[in-house]
């Protein structure tokens, strides 16, 4: 049986979906339906690409494991059921992409938007972050709760917000709150993002160490997202199965 159906998609946020001609970003739960009844069974999305030159340079961010797909590349993924398909966000687009390894485990950051972010100060500290949770969590073995970790970063013009995920969270600043290439000091909003970030990992090690279910995710707001910058353009044709 093939269903097809329309999404609201003009969202920028990290709570549902937005797609335009930029990027394009959604959380699961904003686009795959339920099928009562048949929540346990595998689930397989095929992430197909925009048609047209101009978007030859996207790549895909998210932590669904590859079904065929090549890693940040569109094509076929995989999830258990239905519960972890709806709990791995997914970022597309022309994004910045750094990574660091802390607590045995990948970790990456992709930074989507106009940005001029000091990745390697980012990684840097965004390790120290994650290598003390794992020794809070885990004392004996130090160990991160997840193999593979993503940081969706979406820089605004001002913003701020998280929602975490079993192996990903995403997350909306300010890119000024970003730390920029030449700056030594650390600046209040900086220290919010970090502290953002930091909030939104803690919440993987506390439902690894636990029976709450991952999907129970937080909203955290310093100030209500405001400014966000989309584009009125016409969106690419993206379509996911």
């Amino acid at each position: 049986m093939t269903f097809v159906c329309r999404v609201y998609a003009w969202d920028l946020s990290v709570r549902a979906a937005h797609l335009d001609a930029t990027h394009g970003f959604f959380n699961g739960t904003s686009v795959f339906l339920r099928v009562i009844g048949q929540e346990d069974r595998p689930c397989e999305v095929l992430i197909e690409p925009p048609a047209g030159d101009e978007y030859a340079g996207w790549r895909v961010a998210t932590t669904l494991p590859e079904a065929g797909a090549r890693r940040h590349g569109f094509g076929r993924y995989r999830a258990a059921d239905y519960d972890e398909l709806v709990d791995h966000p997914v970022e597309m687009g022309r994004f910045t992409l750094a990574g660091f390894e802390a607590g045995g485990a990948r970790h990456e950051v992709a930074i989507t938007g106009r940005h001029d972010a000091d990745t390697a100060r980012l990684c840097r500290d965004l390790a120290r972050i994650c290598t003390q949770q794992a020794r809070l969590f885990e004392p004996r073995t130090r160990r991160a709760p997840v193999e593979r970790y993503l940081f969706l970063v979406m820089a605004v013009g001002d913003g701020y917000g998280g929602l975490e995920h079993r192996s990903s969270t995403a997350l909306i600043c300010s890119r000024n709150d970003l730390p920029w290439r030449g700056q030594h000091e650390t600046s209040e909003g900086y220290r919010s993002f970090l502290g953002l970030a930091s909030h939104e990992y803690f919440h993987t090690g506390t439902s690894s160490a636990s029976s709450l279910p991952r999907s129970r995710a937080t909203t955290c707001s310093r100030r209500t997202t405001r400014g966000c910058c989309g584009s009125s353009r016409a969106s690419p044709r993206t379509t996911t199965t």
